[in-house]
């Protein structure tokens, strides 16, 4: 079988590889990206979560920064997806196996669903707490983040106004950097498609772009997203965005400065965002980059107010 993407995935092989038991169905696409796919597979011994991600030569999809802080949190009591452990293989790689040209990793299925936005108390709190307690690990990086972010060139399908909030936000990205507070191994992804709300409350998904950031500009990027539907169309909740950050300060998660430079992780993260949409030509994304980030250029001063 091959997914929508042209990655090979050869759903009998991963059963063996996985001592997964007998299939009761083709597998199901869950979403994705355009080098990943998620699967939902049933077999006589449960259902599990694949997620398949194309690999190049020898390459590992996952860096040394993800697995050790996927590791960490799991050993922390974080609410995280165990993987099933490949067998004994020549292919397997902690909890990857190499199949084809691909990597393969699997979890047992977990009843669930993304949380409504914008976040209810509960997963408000619960982020703010669950950031804190990453940057409490303390974790070092082998990646080196001190330079300012790379330039953004404006998309071509843009528009002028997307074009000037572009240069704002990389101003702003520069300008923050000296006021960052202390790295740690952090998640940078804890979006709502990276939250699973089960019956025993929320889990923390996907650490494959965990990396070094400063734990107060993680938790103020993602309690922002968690805070509406829609940034920039749409205003935070001032009461989700209240409820994430007591969490995270009666979590004992590290403080920084309560300004607009604290918007320096999201800054970063939405230039990332419009970098990699142009680089897959990705029209729709850009289209709302388009209509979302002149907006947020312009409240960022404003929604600073919300952090005092």
């Amino acid at each position: 079988m091959t997914d929508t993407d042209g990655v090979p995935f050869d759903h009998v092989e991963v059963t063996r590889l996985f001592g997964l038991g007998r299939l009761a169905g083709p597998p199901s696409r869950l979403g994705g990206r355009s080098d990943a796919t998620v699967w939902a597979m049933t077999t006589d011994r449960g259902r599990w979560v694949v997620k398949v991600t194309s690999a190049m030569s020898s390459n590992r999809p996952w860096s040394p920064d993800a697995a050790r802080l996927e590791a960490a949190a799991g050993s922390a009591g974080i609410a995280i997806p165990h993987p099933v452990p490949p067998g004994p293989d020549r292919r397997a790689d902690g909890p990857w196996a190499r199949l084809g040209p691909a990597w393969v990793r699997v979890w047992p299925h977990e009843p669930g669903s993304p949380p409504a936005l914008p976040a209810e108390p509960a997963v408000a709190r619960w982020l703010g707490a669950t950031v804190a307690a990453l940057g409490r690990l303390a974790l070092p990086s082998d990646q080196s983040p001190d330079r300012p972010p790379d330039p953004v060139p404006a998309p071509v399908d843009g528009g002028p106004e997307l074009t000037a909030a572009l240069a704002d936000l990389a101003a702003l990205a520069h300008a923050s950097l000296p006021s960052r507070p202390a790295l740690a191994l952090c998640h940078r992804d804890i979006s709502g498609r990276n939250i699973l709300v089960g019956p025993a409350g929320p889990v923390l998904l996907d650490f494959d772009h965990a990396g070094p950031q400063a734990p107060w500009w993680d938790v103020v990027h993602h309690g922002f997203l968690l805070a509406c539907r829609d940034l920039g169309p749409e205003e935070p909740s001032p009461r989700a965005v209240a409820d994430v950050l007591a969490a995270y300060a009666d979590a004992g998660g590290p403080p920084g400065p309560r300004d607009i430079t604290a918007f320096g992780g999201l800054v970063a993260g939405l230039l990332d965002w419009v970098r990699t949409s142009e680089e897959r030509r990705d029209a729709a994304a850009i289209e709302q980059a388009a209509t979302s980030l002149p907006l947020v250029a312009r409240s960022l001063e404003r929604w600073a107010r919300l952090l005092r």
